[in-house]
């Protein structure tokens, strides 16, 4: 994992400003264009802390606008966000697709908020990626199968505010030794 920008320079902003790599990709169904992007984050807290973050249900709905997620984790199995996100009712859905503690899990994303059909074809992929830095994680969340470059951009943004509550409720609450 790259621990500088192109021009060489350290990833910054509070020691964690997100790192966006920009990849275009083609769907194997179709010649369509499709996009990627990723964010990453040095958070001050052990993987193994980090990865129970990412994968606990009542960790989860502390930083993640209110999320409450239901699955078991198990590859293939369905997962399914709900809540409430500026007054409206959402349930979204997913399937896991990849996971292997605590290092990488991922899944296939559609969002009731996105106004399209929910098919396979369609669904964003999102995946989380964790590497030790010392005492400290570095998390990259790659988004992926995105339509368009904006809804790229889109997903990368609402990551940046996701995984900044993330940091600051991992940074904040004390951690057991490693």
């Amino acid at each position: 994992m790259a621990r500088s920008n192109e021009g060489g320079a350290s990833v910054g902003f509070l020691q964690a400003i997100t790192h966006i790599r920009v990849y275009s990709l083609h769907s194997a169904c179709e010649d369509t264009p499709m996009h990627e992007k990723s964010a990453t984050l040095l958070i001050k807290a052990p993987r193994a802390a980090v990865w129970e973050a990412l994968t606990s249900p009542p960790i989860i709905e502390r930083y993640f606008f209110g999320t409450v997620l239901k699955t078991d984790w198990r590859v293939a199995s369905p997962m399914l966000f709900s809540g409430t996100y500026q007054g409206r009712t959402y349930e979204d859905h997913g399937t896991v697709l990849t996971f292997a503690p605590p290092t990488s899990l991922s899944y296939s994303y559609w969002s009731s908020f996105s106004e399209t059909e929910d098919r396979p074809d369609t669904r964003l992929i999102v995946g989380y990626f964790l590497e030790d830095d010392g005492e400290s994680t570095h998390l990259t969340v790659t988004t992926s199968n995105c339509a368009t470059e904006e809804q790229a951009q889109h997903s990368v943004e609402t990551w940046q505010v996701v995984l900044n509550g993330l940091k600051a409720l991992l940074e904040t609450t004390p951690q057991p030794p490693a």
